[in-house]
């Protein structure tokens, strides 16, 4: 639902977070494989989910809860993204408010027989801002979460920005995952979440140990998907 670039700040017609050259339009699209994970990356016009915040100006209300359809079982999934404004604190009666763990997104997780898994993206456990270079603390604390650096690179407008991605475990593998909704509609905090990228695995058949990536498809909106197929 999100362009990864755009042209003029503040109009509310481009993309990204409508910040003009500070933008993801350097971000690799297409099939990329970072940190040894495949994943299929969007176009440039159409390369992000985006959740709603109001430092972001839209033409059209940006949404607070995206379901992306499985339709398979794996073992673990990847999830590839980023987040502008992912700090800990929010304007309260025009003064900043300190919030403790702030959780700026969740991912459910819902299988075929009802049941979910709730991931939550705390800020500073699972996400820090995309202008961060963390340092080997922050690292170490997102490391502790099965949090780890995907792409640093430049944009237009910084040297330097970064994507994450966390590696999830399904303690149900056995089950189909029906769908993944990506929702900051209890988020306390204004972050601009963004996810770019989703990647299942499963243990090879006929192979002790491996494990074959199955790159979730989905179209622009990524609001539906499939294992194997083209994005």
């Amino acid at each position: 639902n999100r362009a990864l670039a755009d042209e003029t700040p503040g109009d509310g017609k481009g993309g990204w977070t409508d910040q003009g050259k500070n933008d993801m339009s350097l971000f690799p699209t297409g099939r990329q494989s970072f940190d040894g994970i495949e994943y299929a990356i969007g176009s440039l016009e159409k390369g992000a989910v985006m959740l709603a915040s109001p430092h972001v100006k839209t033409e059209r209300p940006l949404p607070r809860a995206v379901p992306i359809a499985v339709g398979a079982k794996f073992d673990t999934l990847f999830f590839l993204y980023t987040a502008a404004w992912a700090g800990d604190e929010k304007k309260v009666d025009g003064k900043l408010e300190k919030i403790p763990n702030p959780v700026a997104a969740e991912i459910v997780v819902r299988y075929g027989d009802g049941t979910v898994e709730k991931l939550p993206f705390v800020v500073g456990q699972h996400l820090v801002d995309w202008w961060t270079d963390p340092s080997w603390q922050q690292f170490a604390a997102l490391n502790d979460n099965q949090v780890y650096s995907a792409w640093q690179g430049p944009n237009p407008a910084v040297a330097r920005v970064t994507v994450l991605y966390r590696q999830w475990d399904n303690p149900h593998p056995d089950k189909e995952i029906k769908e993944i909704i990506l929702d900051n509609t209890n988020s306390p905090v204004e972050s601009a979440f963004a996810l770019l990228g989703v990647t299942g695995a499963r243990p090879q058949t006929g192979r002790a140990g491996g494990i074959e990536a199955f790159r979730l498809s989905y179209d622009g909106d990524m609001d539906a998907a499939g294992s194997g197929g083209e994005p």
